[in-house]
């Protein structure tokens, strides 16, 4: 299972890297950003951990889209910020 955010921006290049973690619960989260693997991250409560900047490119759709994958189990997962610049 997964869970979908999107982000409308303008067109063009970005940098963008995201704070994952739970503040009460261990998490297990694994993100993509826009089809860009993010990492996958297996926390203690308490625990926050910041995936690779990715640099990408937003076409016509004009969205950043984070998905998040979660266990089958019902683990936490969580993300807390997502921090995206344009740069061209």
């Amino acid at each position: 299972d997964a869970y979908v955010f999107q982000v409308a921006v303008q067109p063009g290049t970005y940098v963008v890297r995201a704070l994952v973690g739970d503040l009460l619960y261990p998490s297990w989260q694994s993100l993509d950003i826009n089809g860009v693997e993010a990492g996958t991250y297996e926390l203690p409560a308490n625990r926050f951990a910041w995936t690779p900047t990715v640099r990408l490119t937003v076409g016509e759709e004009k969205q950043l889209r984070v998905r998040i994958a979660v266990r089958a189990d019902n683990t936490p997962a969580g993300i807390s910020e997502l921090v995206y610049v344009k740069v061209d």
